[in-house]
């Protein structure tokens, strides 16, 4: 009978090495990942503040097309149909009209969107026509 002492034992499991290098892909994974995810997020919570300045958006295009005798200047808080301003707090986005420029102010929520700002500039054409410019912090941001 031969002896057996020198017979190796394959296993199947995984090296050390093989281990480290696979927590280290996922390593590199995340930290690139987190922070697009995070701007992903954040983008799509600032849309509620892009779609709450819509109805304002709208009372002053129709305001323009109806009554052609309107200028924007008259186009302020209150007035001409539109609401009262609405101040930033802890649960209500700010929201501001003067002279036909809306200004909306994220909510004081202590979060990455706490007072960012979109402000939308309309630009009124011969025919009733409103083109908006977008400005303020949240564009450089790519917020909006």
């Amino acid at each position: 009978m031969q002896n057996n002492i020198n017979k190796s034992c394959k296993s199947g499991g995984f090296t050390l090495i093989e281990l480290m290098i696979v927590v280290a892909i996922i390593g590199i994974l995340a930290a690139i990942a987190l922070p697009a995810y995070q701007q992903y997020t954040n983008q799509s919570k600032f849309s509620e503040l892009v779609i709450g300045v819509t109805p304002l958006k709208t009372i002053i295009e129709l305001r323009a097309q109806i009554v052609t005798s309107t200028a924007m200047t008259d186009m302020d808080d209150g007035a001409n149909g539109l609401p009262p301003e609405i101040t930033v707090s802890p649960t209500t986005h700010g929201l501001s009209v003067t002279d036909g420029v809306i200004t909306g102010i994220w909510i004081d929520d202590d979060t990455p969107l706490d007072g960012i700002t979109y402000i939308l500039t309309p630009t009124s054409t011969a025919n009733g026509v409103i083109t908006w410019a977008a400005s303020g912090t949240c564009v450089a941001l790519n917020f909006c």
